[in-house]
């Protein structure tokens, strides 16, 4: 019998069966709920791109509809958010400060559920 973790891992599509790891060699942030349940994952291959497989990714994501907003504290604080492509650009600006920012899923990867959280946390401008 597998532990709880690994098949959590598989369930959530981070791990194979075949034990394969889809975000290896990548920073992996979380999408969370906003109970703290994870939804989600963002893989940002780390690997020198010369030394990656042609075609390799460099963003990924779970397999699956993209769920949640990645950050959604700073909708809960602030009444204007800075909308991302990407999360790792979200990350930059919250690194350098800007803790008022959340990202798409890609250029079309805005959600259902993107637009239900601006909507119900009240924001008012998004800056993209």
């Amino acid at each position: 019998m597998s532990h709880p973790c690994h098949r959590a891992k598989v369930g959530l599509g981070i791990l194979r069966q075949t034990g394969h790891e889809l975000l290896n060699g990548s920073l992996v942030l979380p999408i969370l709920g906003e109970g703290g349940e994870v939804l989600g994952a963002y893989g940002r291959k780390i690997t020198p791109t010369h030394q990656l497989r042609a075609g390799t990714p460099l963003h990924l994501y779970l397999p699956g509809p993209h769920r949640g907003v990645f950050n959604v504290e700073a909708l809960v604080s602030s009444k204007e958010v800075i909308l991302c492509e990407a999360l790792i650009d979200a990350l930059t600006f919250w690194c350098a400060g800007f803790r008022n920012v959340t990202a798409s899923y890609g250029v079309e990867g805005f959600t259902a559920d993107h637009l239900d959280a601006f909507k119900r946390h009240g924001t008012e401008r998004v800056l993209p």
